[in-house]
């Protein structure tokens, strides 16, 4: 009996150590590094040359220097909970393994395996704390981590363009454009976009103080859409708020069957619209924006970069090569200084190949296609889910005219990591609550209040959704 006893105490002992150890881990370390990822996704920084021109050359030491800051957290991390990393990696599907396959062939056949190297090790430093936070969190708390920084980015970006707006706002032929902190125009209005599509609230009662402030908020990151002067942003901005809708009456739909080809035909019917009438909306919203139906030379870029994607159509010419401006600017010959491929779509097909941008646009669909299925009001993490399901076509969509807003260690793939695995963890909850006795993911319970940033550690209790 004594033995057994002491058996006992000490295993007791052993799971409570077990859990301070992951506790701790969790709040000071898995918080700090996702809160830095965040951070150096954004690139915000204080006086950057406020010309387009200029801007292409700031030295990107600094951002290098924290986004390798990241390096010891992560080892900690892994080291402290191993089982973690195993498990995501053990419950990756088929097409997403197919994915990293591509990739990684693409990075060992690439013209320049070094940089390559480098940029799939800087993706992954920027990845790997945002996934262990969601992981070790939930999807709840993540959201609420999102929407307290999203709010904070706000506020410091307007602050700064009005206390500084020789540095707040562009020069040159973007004269005029609030920026903030960020490098250019675009990423300061797409972020706004997205922000507002994190902050609305689900239940709108303005008694409530929380609501009332996150209204508010909701207002400036319109404010700031619009102070941008970024088609892209007002594009989004206009997608996202059609889509939430959308996603709530189809969520009330009980028949999926229905649900089911709802949502195909919704997909037709965009892919019809911007086949026979892309052009069209694409000049009514450009002549807005002072702007040419070309996207301002974007077409004539994308024809001179085509030839290269057929040179290495299989698996392109490497990871991160076209994000090299010297390799880049070998292929182009315009009049104007183009720096980047101005499509995401395209850089990937250049990067890693054909199969793989397809291969990519198929997962993408797959998770909308997964997430408008689960989608429930009775569902605990519901507001989550729609949230994840309308930004996800947004940066889809900002893909198009943008680069490097995916697969790059940029603020939109820093978004869409989370907003995919949101789906990914909510398909797996559910269908483990289908399987008795088994649990994949950390206890949800009752929602919490909408947290300050000072109380974001000790906030971090069970949670039940996000409001």
């Amino acid at each position: 009996m004594t033995a057994s006893t002491n058996t006992t105490t000490w295993r007791d002992s052993l799971a409570r150590s077990r859990d301070a150890l992951r506790a701790d881990t969790g709040r000071y370390i898995i918080l700090p590094a996702a809160i830095i990822a965040l951070w150096r996704s954004t690139q915000l920084w204080f006086g950057y040359p406020t010309s387009q021109g200029d801007n292409a050359d700031v030295e990107p030491l600094k951002m290098q220097l924290i986004l390798y800051s990241l390096l010891p957290f992560i080892l900690i991390t892994t080291a402290a909970m191993p089982d973690m990393l195993f498990n995501m990696v053990r419950r990756l599907r088929l097409p997403m393994i197919l994915m990293f396959a591509l990739i990684g062939i693409a990075t060992i056949l690439s013209v320049n395996v070094y940089g390559s190297v480098r940029g799939l090790m800087a993706l992954i430093t920027l990845s790997l704390p945002l996934l262990y936070f969601l992981w070790h969190f939930g999807v709840a708390k993540t959201f609420k981590l999102l929407q307290i920084f999203t709010a904070v980015v706000l506020i410091v970006n307007w602050a700064y363009a009005i206390l500084l707006p020789h540095f707040g706002f562009m020069t040159g032929s973007l004269g005029g454009a609030m920026r903030g902190m960020f490098m250019h125009k675009n990423p300061f209005g797409c972020y706004c976009a997205v922000t507002f599509m994190l902050l609305w609230p689900y239940r709108f009662d303005l008694r409530r103080p929380e609501i009332l402030a996150r209204s508010v908020l909701c207002l400036i990151a319109i404010a700031g859409v619009v102070a941008s002067r970024s088609s892209t942003a007002a594009s989004i901005f206009a997608i996202g708020s059609a889509l939430m809708i959308v996603w709530t009456i189809l969520s009330r739909m009980e028949d999926r069957g229905l649900r089911g080809l709802i949502m195909l035909s919704m997909l037709f019917l965009s892919l019809a619209l911007l086949f026979f009438f892309g052009v069209l909306m694409a000049g009514v919203v450009a002549q807005q924006f002072g702007k040419d139906v070309t996207f301002s030379g974007r077409v004539e870029l994308w024809e001179q970069l085509w030839p290269a994607v057929m040179q290495r159509p299989w698996f392109g010419h490497g990871v991160a090569t076209f994000r090299q401006s010297d390799y880049f600017s070998s292929f182009i010959h315009l009049n104007w200084g183009a720096r980047s491929t101005h499509n995401t779509y395209l850089e990937i097909a250049l990067s890693t190949g054909l199969p793989s941008v397809i291969l990519w646009i198929f997962i993408l669909l797959g998770t909308l296609w997964r997430g408008g299925m689960l989608l429930s009001p009775r569902q605990e993490n519901f507001d989550a889910l729609r949230r994840a399901i309308t930004i996800i076509p947004m940066i889809m969509f900002v893909a198009i005219t943008e680069a490097a807003q995916m697969f790059q260690p940029q603020s939109m793939w820093a978004l869409l990591v989370i907003m995919m695995m949101t789906v990914s963890m909510e398909r797996d909850r559910i269908a483990a609550l289908q399987r008795p006795g088994q649990r994949i993911y950390p206890p949800v319970g009752t929602p919490i209040a909408p947290a300050s940033a000072s109380s974001v550690v000790r906030a971090f209790g069970a949670t039940r959704g996000v409001d």
